[in-house]
């Protein structure tokens, strides 16, 4: 049962159902304790009809869940059914072989790269940091580096695929 429950999640979650897996959660929920308040007001009394998009609330509530955001969701449920079921003889469902299954065919259909660029990513303004980068200053350079190696990593190896460098080679002993 438990397998058939986190199957229907992760598909709500990729096809954008927000009735089952909104984007940005529940009001009644991010009205509660947990979530700090923002301008004196609760974060769920934010979230009107109003500002609903089609997923949900929230910048990208246009398009449905990323995979990355379904594998996250997926690691939490693990790793909270590790704590609860720690010294006892239950196995945790959620470490089953068919989920496991099932996340490394949404890993292949949905791409694993960055949907979303940034401002501060977006090619223009990389190419304006590395031109005013002063290679005699460690912490420039080593920012610009960061930069430029996020760039690469969010689009470039996302489009040729995982253990492929920017000139087509292959990156030995690197897992994306």
């Amino acid at each position: 049962m438990w397998l058939s429950v986190v199957r229907v999640l992760r598909l709500q979650m990729a096809c954008g159902d927000k009735e089952a897996c909104p984007k940005g959660g529940r009001p009644e929920y991010r009205n509660g304790p947990q979530y700090e308040l923002v301008q004196g007001k609760q974060q769920g009394k934010r979230m009107t009809e109003k500002n609903e998009k089609a997923c949900g609330h929230g910048v990208y509530a246009d398009e449905p869940c990323v995979y990355t955001t379904i594998e996250q969701k997926v690691s939490a449920l693990r790793k909270w059914y590790d704590e609860v079921l720690k010294d006892t003889c239950i196995a945790n469902p959620a470490r089953n072989v068919r989920i496991e299954n099932m996340l490394k065919t949404m890993a292949r259909k949905l791409g694993r790269g960055r949907k979303h660029v940034p401002k501060a990513l977006q090619l223009s303004i990389v190419k304006a940091v590395l031109e005013t980068t002063d290679l005699d200053d460690a912490e420039e350079v080593l920012i610009s580096a960061y930069m430029v190696k996020n760039v690469v990593r969010g689009s470039a190896a996302c489009q040729k695929g995982p253990g492929v460098g920017t000139g087509g080679e292959r990156v030995a002993g690197r897992r994306h």
